[in-house]
Parts: structure tokens; sequence; C-alpha cells
């Protein structure tokens, strides 16, 4: 209501700076709230006010927004479309703690990709899963392997870069990212390594 209220305003006296962070306000309480389709609206709006005004930082931060909500949504190759797109302004400004977390959210985006794959999806419908079988088909399916590719490598530039800030929230969910990646090839006592980890960070931070 507020970010709505402020919209208004700022429409009236053409404040487009205002205008652009109250609809990026109002487009994070949108995703909150569940409304994907509202917030992404909303986020495009703040995204063109953004460019238009030439704020690289701030216009990046809403494409890792767009990125975040379309992969909340299920879109993930829109998704990670609109992270990359933030990811290679963020690298042109130098900006390791908003790379962190884009890198956190691509690896996300990776991972679900990864899992929905049709081929990891008919094995683990299969009667002989295991770390054998699912080997087999990552040498042999390249897709699937440029996926784990994918979510590996975007975890471990997320961890060195978040480790360096002590960003604990995101190497807390790039260290989940990892275990349930390890999970998902049958790499159990790597996974369970991870969760152990995670349970540490957690303890350690409250």
């Amino acid at each position: 209501i507020y970010a709505e209220d402020a919209l208004l305003l700022a429409d009236s006296i053409k404040d487009v700076e205002r205008i652009a962070e109250a609809n990026h306000i109002s487009g994070l309480a949108w995703k909150l709230y569940g409304d994907n389709s509202t917030a992404i609206l909303k986020l495009y709006h703040a995204a063109e006010n953004y460019k238009a005004q030439n704020e690289q930082h701030k216009y990046s931060i809403v494409l890792a927004d767009i990125g975040e909500t379309y992969r909340a949504n299920g879109n993930h190759s829109i998704s990670i479309e609109y992270l990359r797109s933030a990811l290679t302004i963020q690298k042109e400004l130098a900006d390791s703690q908003n790379l962190a977390i884009t890198y956190n959210r691509l690896a996300a985006s990776s991972y679900e990709v990864l899992i929905s794959q049709p081929s990891y999806q008919k094995f683990v419908k299969g009667t002989n899963q295991g770390y054998e079988e699912i080997q087999q088909i990552l040498e042999t399916d390249i897709s699937l392997k440029q996926c784990l590719d994918s979510t590996l490598n975007f975890i471990e530039n997320s961890e060195q870069i978040a480790k360096k800030l002590a960003l604990d929230e995101i190497v807390i969910s790039n260290n989940t990212i990892l275990g349930a990646t390890y999970a998902a090839i049958f790499e159990f006592n790597k996974a369970r390594s991870e969760e152990r980890r995670v349970g540490k960070e957690c303890r350690s931070r409250w």
C-alpha cells in the first residue's frame, strides 16, 4: 500500500527516480504476496526507469530480482537470461556483494533445470537408480552434464566472494544448493557433509 501511494505521489511530480524505487519495492512486495505476474510487471517498470536514468547499479539489482521472480514461477530459462544480464553489469561495476547473490541465484536456477531434465526425470523414475547409473548418464548426456557443471561453477563463484565478504546467508544458501546437487547425483556422502556444514553455519550465526 505504501509503495503504491509513493508511486502515485512520485508520478504526480514526475520524479523518475522515486517512480523507479516505488515500482521496485512494489514488485518485491507482490512477489512476497505470491503474485509473480504483478511482481514482474512492477519490476519491469522499475528496470525501464533505472535504465533510462543510467542507474546501472540499481538496474542490475532489478534485473536479478526479475530473474529470481521468474525462477520462483518455474520459468528457468528466462530466469537465467535475466540473471546473466545482471551478472554482466555487476562484473563491469565490480559489485562484489551483488555478484555473490546473483551467482547464488543462478546456481539455484541451474540446479532446478538439472533436476527437471527429461533424462534425469526418466532416471529417477526408473528401477535401478544408483551412483554408477547416474554417472553413466552424466557421461553420455551432454545437456545434463552442462547443467551440473554450470550449477557447481555458479556455487563456487558465489562461495569465493561470499566467504571473503562474510555473507553468511549466501554461504548457507550455497551449501544448501550444493548438498541438494550432490544428493541429486547420488553422491550422498558429499551431500551429508554439506548438510552438516549448513547446520554448523546456522548454529554459529544464530
